[in-house]
């Protein structure tokens, strides 16, 4: 199977602070960004950094896995 990104996924409920640590601390570069994710270039890889919409102001619902692995195929069937 041929990845054409690898990257990885970090939900979190400071968003903004998590941004601006990885951009102006770390340095690294925007690839793009939305109202809720930003994804910034991590070698070959990316890391996108997502509000984690489980969490409704006060407190996280439901059980998540903060972090996850992301791949992007052409065709998850072959």
């Amino acid at each position: 199977m041929k990845f054409d990104r690898t990257g990885f996924i970090l939900f979190t409920i400071k968003y903004e602070k998590c941004v601006d640590f990885y951009e102006h601390i770390l340095g690294l570069p925007k690839m793009f960004e939305t109202e809720n994710l930003t994804c910034f270039e991590f070698g070959d890889s990316c890391l996108l950094v997502e509000l984690d919409e489980k969490y409704d102001g006060s407190q996280i619902k439901g059980n998540r896995i903060k972090t996850c692995l992301r791949m992007n195929v052409e065709n998850v069937k072959k």
